[in-house]
């Protein structure tokens, strides 16, 4: 079943993140992630699914907020920084960053920025889930996201203004 289950997924369309966050001594962490989703918006809160044996899942643990950051189309980079290309302790040099009102790092350029208040579901299996109330938000309009698709990266044309 999960043979089967894998390639139907790669036909499951989805949104490039990067998820960021500050660890106690003041290092970056920072992820790649697809699992990414709204979960309710009263209260507005946010899952997000990490791979367990990463050591931002480890380290994540420390962290009492993360970024969600949406990747544009021209940020293909920062997405396979994020995802292995350049080791943990060195990602704050892969990309440009600014810090949230509450000193979580932001990725600049990115489509969209989601601060949120750490929260984990203690649940079994492979990946950590972490929940996160939405507490500052911000957009960059007229850009194009970042999708991942049948395994690689697509790009979707900008929306167009709404009259």
């Amino acid at each position: 079943m999960q043979t089967a289950l894998k390639e139907v997924l790669k036909l499951y369309p989805a949104t490039v993140t990067v998820i960021s966050a500050r660890e106690p001594n003041g290092g970056l962490l920072a992820i790649t992630a697809t699992a990414v989703t709204v979960l309710t918006l009263d209260p507005p809160t946010m899952l997000a699914c990490v791979n367990r044996n990463t050591l931002f899942a480890n380290k994540i643990d420390g962290a009492s907020h993360f970024c969600i950051n949406v990747l544009a189309t021209d940020q293909t980079y920062v997405s396979a920084a994020c995802a292995g290309r350049v080791p943990q302790g060195q990602r704050e040099t892969a990309a440009d960053w600014t810090d949230s009102t509450d000193g979580v790092p932001m990725l600049r350029g990115a489509l969209a920025n989601i601060v949120c208040a750490r929260h984990e579901a203690n649940v079994p299996g492979g990946h950590k889930l972490m929940l996160g109330e939405v507490v500052e938000v911000s957009a960059k309009s007229g850009a194009a996201p970042l999708i991942y698709f049948d395994q690689g990266y697509r790009e979707l044309a900008p929306a167009q203004p709404r009259a």
